[in-house]
Protein backbone atom coordinates (compact mmCIF):
# COMPACT_ATOMS: atom_id res chain seq x y z
CA UNK A 1 0.00 0.00 0.00
CA UNK A 2 1.25 3.79 -0.70
CA UNK A 3 0.21 6.71 1.34
CA UNK A 4 0.24 9.96 1.26
CA UNK A 5 0.72 12.18 4.48
CA UNK A 6 -0.05 15.68 5.83
CA UNK A 7 0.46 17.50 8.40
CA UNK A 8 -1.44 21.21 10.02
CA UNK A 9 0.54 22.74 11.97
CA UNK A 10 0.44 26.48 13.78
CA UNK A 11 2.49 27.99 16.08
CA UNK A 12 -0.68 30.47 17.16
CA UNK A 13 -3.91 28.17 18.96
CA UNK A 14 -6.50 29.18 16.74
CA UNK A 15 -10.91 28.41 17.54
CA UNK A 16 -11.48 25.16 17.52
CA UNK A 17 -9.47 22.06 17.31
CA UNK A 18 -6.63 20.91 15.32
CA UNK A 19 -8.76 18.08 13.89
CA UNK A 20 -11.20 20.55 12.55
CA UNK A 21 -8.79 22.32 10.44
CA UNK A 22 -7.57 19.23 8.89
CA UNK A 23 -11.00 17.87 8.21
CA UNK A 24 -11.79 20.93 6.11
CA UNK A 25 -9.03 20.47 4.21
CA UNK A 26 -9.92 16.97 3.52
CA UNK A 27 -13.63 18.06 2.82
CA UNK A 28 -12.09 20.10 0.35
CA UNK A 29 -9.96 17.94 -1.13
CA UNK A 30 -12.60 15.03 -1.41
CA UNK A 31 -14.85 17.43 -3.01
CA UNK A 32 -12.72 18.61 -5.66
CA UNK A 33 -12.40 14.82 -6.10
CA UNK A 34 -15.51 13.76 -6.35
CA UNK A 35 -15.61 11.13 -3.37
CA UNK A 36 -18.24 11.27 -1.07
CA UNK A 37 -16.55 10.34 2.58
CA UNK A 38 -17.83 10.06 6.15
CA UNK A 39 -15.37 9.60 9.34
CA UNK A 40 -15.57 7.08 11.68
CA UNK A 41 -14.29 6.90 15.32
CA UNK A 42 -11.41 5.16 15.93
CA UNK A 43 -12.23 1.91 17.69
CA UNK A 44 -12.30 -2.20 17.66
CA UNK A 45 -16.14 -1.59 15.79
CA UNK A 46 -14.89 0.30 12.84
CA UNK A 47 -11.04 -1.50 12.56
CA UNK A 48 -9.95 -2.45 8.65
CA UNK A 49 -8.11 -5.06 8.61
CA UNK A 50 -5.55 -3.73 6.06
CA UNK A 51 -5.03 -0.54 7.85
CA UNK A 52 -4.81 -1.58 10.98
CA UNK A 53 -2.38 -4.10 10.75
CA UNK A 54 -0.06 -1.47 9.31
CA UNK A 55 1.27 -0.08 12.60
CA UNK A 56 3.22 2.76 11.15
CA UNK A 57 0.15 4.29 9.91
CA UNK A 58 -2.20 4.98 12.90
CA UNK A 59 0.43 4.70 15.31
CA UNK A 60 1.45 8.34 15.40
CA UNK A 61 -2.54 9.49 16.00
CA UNK A 62 -4.27 10.11 19.33
CA UNK A 63 -7.26 7.51 19.46
CA UNK A 64 -9.18 9.64 21.18
CA UNK A 65 -8.58 12.89 18.86
CA UNK A 66 -8.76 10.67 15.66
CA UNK A 67 -11.04 8.54 12.68
CA UNK A 68 -10.93 6.56 9.91
CA UNK A 69 -11.70 8.59 6.79
CA UNK A 70 -14.67 6.44 5.25
CA UNK A 71 -15.81 6.07 1.34
CA UNK A 72 -19.19 5.82 0.73
CA UNK A 73 -19.02 1.65 0.37
CA UNK A 74 -17.58 1.66 3.51
CA UNK A 75 -13.98 0.98 2.63
CA UNK A 76 -11.67 2.56 4.56
CA UNK A 77 -9.32 5.59 2.53
CA UNK A 78 -7.19 6.47 5.19
CA UNK A 79 -6.94 8.49 9.20
CA UNK A 80 -6.96 11.91 10.41
CA UNK A 81 -6.41 12.87 14.00
CA UNK A 82 -4.53 15.09 16.17
CA UNK A 83 -0.90 13.24 17.02
CA UNK A 84 0.48 12.12 19.90
CA UNK A 85 2.54 14.24 21.99
CA UNK A 86 5.65 12.28 21.82
CA UNK A 87 5.37 12.41 17.84
CA UNK A 88 5.04 16.54 18.37
CA UNK A 89 7.63 16.46 20.73
CA UNK A 90 10.18 14.37 18.58
CA UNK A 91 9.63 16.22 15.47
CA UNK A 92 9.66 19.45 17.33
CA UNK A 93 5.88 20.30 16.42
CA UNK A 94 3.71 22.72 18.18
CA UNK A 95 0.68 21.97 20.31
CA UNK A 96 -1.59 22.64 17.92
CA UNK A 97 -1.01 19.86 15.27
CA UNK A 98 -3.24 17.71 13.50
CA UNK A 99 -2.23 14.94 10.18
CA UNK A 100 -3.74 12.90 7.64
CA UNK A 101 -2.93 9.86 6.29
CA UNK A 102 -4.39 8.69 3.14
CA UNK A 103 -4.36 5.12 0.98
CA UNK A 104 -3.48 6.11 -2.52
CA UNK A 105 -4.29 2.85 -3.80
CA UNK A 106 -8.07 3.15 -3.18
CA UNK A 107 -8.20 6.68 -3.81
CA UNK A 108 -6.99 5.49 -7.26
CA UNK A 109 -9.09 3.01 -7.51
CA UNK A 110 -12.12 5.29 -6.69
CA UNK A 111 -11.12 7.94 -9.28
CA UNK A 112 -10.87 5.10 -12.29
CA UNK A 113 -14.95 4.66 -11.46
CA UNK A 114 -15.87 8.18 -11.23
CA UNK A 115 -15.01 10.22 -14.01
CA UNK A 116 -17.35 13.38 -13.07
CA UNK A 117 -14.13 15.12 -11.38
CA UNK A 118 -12.37 15.55 -15.01
CA UNK A 119 -15.19 18.47 -15.97
CA UNK A 120 -17.46 20.26 -13.82
CA UNK A 121 -18.98 23.12 -16.27
CA UNK A 122 -18.93 26.38 -14.67
CA UNK A 123 -22.42 28.40 -14.45
CA UNK A 124 -22.40 32.03 -16.27
CA UNK A 125 -24.12 32.91 -13.40
CA UNK A 126 -22.51 33.94 -10.30
CA UNK A 127 -22.78 32.06 -7.42
CA UNK A 128 -23.76 33.23 -3.70
CA UNK A 129 -22.57 32.58 0.01
CA UNK A 130 -23.86 32.25 3.16
CA UNK A 131 -22.48 32.00 6.35
CA UNK A 132 -24.73 30.56 9.69
CA UNK A 133 -22.82 30.27 13.17
CA UNK A 134 -25.05 27.18 15.40
CA UNK A 135 -24.72 26.55 19.08
CA UNK A 136 -25.64 23.57 20.26
CA UNK A 137 -24.23 21.06 23.52
CA UNK A 138 -20.91 20.52 23.09
CA UNK A 139 -21.68 16.97 23.49
CA UNK A 140 -23.57 17.27 19.93
CA UNK A 141 -21.06 16.50 17.20
CA UNK A 142 -19.43 18.31 14.78
CA UNK A 143 -20.08 15.45 12.21
CA UNK A 144 -23.89 14.78 13.40
CA UNK A 145 -24.52 18.98 12.20
CA UNK A 146 -22.55 18.80 9.13
CA UNK A 147 -24.63 15.97 8.30
CA UNK A 148 -27.75 17.73 8.65
CA UNK A 149 -26.58 20.27 7.20
CA UNK A 150 -25.76 18.29 3.92
CA UNK A 151 -28.90 16.89 3.91
CA UNK A 152 -31.24 19.78 3.92
CA UNK A 153 -28.53 21.29 1.17
CA UNK A 154 -28.89 18.00 -1.03
CA UNK A 155 -33.00 18.52 -0.73
CA UNK A 156 -32.33 21.85 -2.56
CA UNK A 157 -33.22 21.14 -5.86
CA UNK A 158 -31.81 23.09 -8.65
CA UNK A 159 -28.77 24.11 -7.13
CA UNK A 160 -25.41 23.37 -6.70
CA UNK A 161 -24.33 23.90 -2.96
CA UNK A 162 -20.81 23.10 -1.53
CA UNK A 163 -20.09 23.41 2.48
CA UNK A 164 -16.80 24.99 3.88
CA UNK A 165 -16.74 24.84 7.69
CA UNK A 166 -14.98 27.98 9.18
CA UNK A 167 -14.58 27.01 12.35
CA UNK A 168 -15.36 25.51 15.80
CA UNK A 169 -15.45 27.45 19.18
CA UNK A 170 -16.05 25.92 22.17
CA UNK A 171 -15.04 28.32 25.47
CA UNK A 172 -12.89 26.89 28.17
CA UNK A 173 -15.12 25.15 30.22
CA UNK A 174 -17.91 25.92 28.82
CA UNK A 175 -21.03 23.23 28.07
CA UNK A 176 -21.96 24.30 24.28
CA UNK A 177 -19.91 25.15 21.26
CA UNK A 178 -20.62 26.85 18.31
CA UNK A 179 -19.78 25.47 14.09
CA UNK A 180 -20.03 28.08 11.68
CA UNK A 181 -20.39 27.03 7.81
CA UNK A 182 -20.00 28.86 4.78
CA UNK A 183 -22.64 27.63 2.16
CA UNK A 184 -22.13 28.80 -1.27
CA UNK A 185 -24.86 28.17 -4.03
CA UNK A 186 -24.53 28.06 -7.43
CA UNK A 187 -27.24 27.72 -10.19
CA UNK A 188 -27.20 26.90 -13.95
CA UNK A 189 -30.15 28.61 -14.83
CA UNK A 190 -30.44 32.39 -12.96
CA UNK A 191 -28.80 34.64 -11.09
CA UNK A 192 -29.24 34.11 -7.26
CA UNK A 193 -30.27 36.37 -4.41
CA UNK A 194 -30.11 36.14 -0.77
CA UNK A 195 -34.26 36.36 -0.77
CA UNK A 196 -34.00 32.63 -2.93
CA UNK A 197 -31.32 31.10 -0.93
CA UNK A 198 -32.83 32.47 2.53
CA UNK A 199 -35.29 29.40 2.80
CA UNK A 200 -32.73 27.09 2.53
CA UNK A 201 -30.91 28.71 5.22
CA UNK A 202 -34.27 28.87 7.60
CA UNK A 203 -34.94 25.17 7.28
CA UNK A 204 -31.53 24.48 7.73
CA UNK A 205 -31.78 26.71 11.54
CA UNK A 206 -35.16 24.82 11.82
CA UNK A 207 -33.53 21.54 11.83
CA UNK A 208 -31.05 22.32 14.02
CA UNK A 209 -33.15 23.70 16.62
CA UNK A 210 -35.54 20.58 15.98
CA UNK A 211 -33.34 17.87 16.14
CA UNK A 212 -29.97 19.05 18.62
CA UNK A 213 -31.26 21.80 20.27
CA UNK A 214 -29.22 24.24 18.12
CA UNK A 215 -30.11 27.92 18.08
CA UNK A 216 -28.72 30.24 15.64
CA UNK A 217 -26.61 32.81 16.17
Amino acid sequence: QTFVDGVYASKKPRAGAPFYQVRCLIEQLFKDLGIGFTVAEMNAENTDENLADNAEIIAPFEPNRSAWIVGESGEHLGVIGELKQSVRRNFKLPDYTAAFSLDLERLQALLSGNRQHNYQPLSRFPSISQDISLRSKSDTTYHDLLQMVQRILEESKGLHCSIKTLGVYQPENADTKTVTFRITFTSYKHTLTDAKVKPIMDSIATAAITEFDAERV
